[in-house]
C-alpha cells in the first residue's frame, strides 16, 4: 500500500492538487499508487523540487519541465549537461527503465530499453530486470554479504537458511496478502558483528522506516539515500562511521543518533 494515500485509487496527476501546492515545498512523493496521465507542466514554478512518481501508470512528462536544471538536487541539469534530455531525469520514459525510474548523471545511469514498457518512471522490466518479488530478498542478500555475514555473531542462522526475508532475524516487514518477501521496514542488526561497510541499495528497499546498525565495526554511506523515500530513523552507535556526506538528502529523515 503506498505511504502517501491510505487507500488505492486511480487519479489522474492532471487534477490532482499536486498543483496547489506552496511552491515553497520541496519534496513529494506520490509513488506505488494508480496515478494516470501526464506529470503536468504547472510543477515549473517548483524551481528545486524532488519529485517522485515511480510505480504508476504515468505515460509522460510534459516539457515545461525538461528545463529545470535544479530539480533532484541538480541531477536533471547534470543530465542535461552530459547530452541527455531533462525529462528523463524526472522520470525514464514509456518503453524504458533503470533502478531508479530515472536517468541518473554518470555512468550505466541511463533510462536502458524495455520494449514492452507501458509507463514511465519503471524501475523494472520483464524478462530483463529482476523480478520484483525477489528485488527485497536480492538487496538482503547482497547486505549479508558484503558486511561478512558467515562471520556475525547473532541471527546468522535465519539469512544463511534463504527463506521469506520478513522471517529474518532483526527484519520487520508490513506486507500485504502472502508476499513475504516484500514490504521491509525495518532493518535492526544492533550487535549483530557486521564489519566492512553496508552496501547502499539498502535505500532502494521501497518501504524502509528505519535502520539501526549500531554496535558494529560496519560503515554506513549515505550516497544515494535519495531513493529511501520514508527512511524516518538512523541509529549507528558505536558504529565505525567514517562520514556524513549527503545524509541531508534524506527526503523523510526525523531521526540520526
Amino acid at each position: 500500500m503506498s505511504k502517501c494515500c491510505p487507500t488505492r485509487f486511480v487519479c489522474d496527476v492532471r487534477v490532482t492538487l499536486l498543483t496547489a501546492v506552496r511552491p515553497l515545498f520541496s519534496f513529494y512523493s506520490i509513488g506505488y499508487n494508480d496515478f494516470t496521465g501526464t506529470v503536468p507542466g504547472s510543477l515549473s514554478r517548483f524551481t528545486n523540487m524532488r519529485f517522485d512518481a515511480t510505480k504508476n501508470k504515468i505515460t509522460g512528462v510534459s516539457s515545461d519541465l525538461c528545463s529545470l536544471t535544479d530539480w533532484w538536487n541538480g541531477e536533471v541539469g547534470k543530465v542535461i549537461d552530459g547530452g541527455g534530455n531533462g525529462c528523463d531525469a524526472i522520470m525514464c520514459p514509456k518503453g524504458t527503465f533503470n533502478d531508479y525510474g530515472r536517468e541518473q548523471s554518470g555512468s550505466s545511469g541511463e533510462c536502458k530499453s524495455c520494449p514492452d514498457g507501458l509507463y514511465a518512471g519503471a524501475t523494472t522490466c520483464a524478462g530483463i530486470s529482476e523480478e520484483s518479488d525477489n528485488l527485497e530478498k536480492n538487496i538482503l542478500h547482497k547486505l549479508f554479504v558484503a558486511t561478512g555475514g558467515k562471520n556475525w555473531t547473532k541471527g546468522k542462522v535465519s539469512w544463511k537458511q534463504g527463506g521469506a526475508i520478513c522471517n529474518y532475524e532483526g527484519i520487520t516487514c508490513d506486507t500485504e496478502g502472502d508476499n513475504v518477501n516484500e514490504g521491509v521496514t525495518e532493518i535492526n542488526l544492533s550487535g549483530f558483528g557486521l564489519k566492512n561497510s553496508v552496501p547502499t541499495d539498502i535505500y532502494k528497499l521501497p518501504s524502509l522506516e528505519k535502520v539501526d546498525f549500531s554496535n558494529n565495526v560496519v560503515d554506513l554511506d549515505f550516497d544515494g539515500i535519495d531513493k529511501a523515500l520514508y527512511l524516518e530513523e538512523i541509529l549507528f552507535n558505536d558504529a565505525d562511521l567514517k562520514k556524513l556526506d549527503y545524509i541531508y538528502y534524506a527526503p523523510a529523515l526525523k531521526k540520526v543518533r
